[in-house]
């Protein structure tokens, strides 16, 4: 992976994630950023999953 770029993967139920991001440098992406979009997708994912509205909101 290029030193601009991020990318996490992860598996919700029946649901393979794939978040990637991209900059000009490495200090361009902010990691913890990247974790909580992830962390959000897939409580987003899980919620739409279950049957549920997805409610899940960065910063919960």
């Amino acid at each position: 992976m290029d030193a601009g770029r991020r990318a996490q993967q992860v598996r919700v139920g029946t649901t393979l994630l794939w978040v990637q991001t991209g900059g000009e440098s490495e200090g361009d992406i902010d990691p913890d950023g990247v974790r909580d979009f992830t962390e959000l997708l897939a409580e987003r994912s899980r919620q739409s999953q279950n049957g549920d509205t997805p409610t899940a909101a960065l910063g919960d």
